[in-house]
């Protein structure tokens, strides 16, 4: 056999190989909600697959003039590796979360809420800023 087939049939495995296996920015977009935009190294928090997306929305809140950022994994959170709860449950002094999110009653099903429990997670910073996810912590 010739040498030069043997190398370009090895490439051309490792090529299709590479393409089967890496999502493309396109399929990780057609993850995101409507509305929202992906983000690489967006709000961690939100971000329970661990590959460094989330699916995010920024709007001015109406009343406050304040920024209000909706945060979404890229995928819908694996029920195995999940529980419902707010980033970090370890409790400060004045027993507030020490990640910053409390939880916070929601319209079920309503963008973030993604588990439908009618509960997300808000932290507000400084500036009338405000982050919101579903209660959604890996185990």
């Amino acid at each position: 056999m010739n040498k030069g087939v043997v190398v370009r049939t090895l490439a051309a495995f490792l090529l299709a190989a590479a393409l089967l296996t890496v999502p493309s920015t396109a399929q990780a977009q057609s993850a995101c909600d409507p509305g929202f935009t992906l983000t690489s190294g967006g709000v961690a928090e939100a971000d329970l697959n661990g590959d460094g997306l989330t699916c995010e929305v920024t709007s001015i809140d109406s009343v406050t003039g304040g920024l209000i950022t909706l945060a979404l994994d890229n995928a819908p959170a694996d029920q195995a590796s999940t529980t419902f709860g707010c980033p970090d449950q370890h409790r400060d002094a004045a027993g507030n979360p020490s990640s910053g999110f409390n939880p916070f009653p929601w319209d079920p099903g309503m963008e973030p809420d993604r588990n439908n429990n009618a509960i997300v997670c808000i932290k507000e910073l400084p500036g009338f800023r405000e982050v919101i996810i579903d209660d959604n912590v890996r185990k």
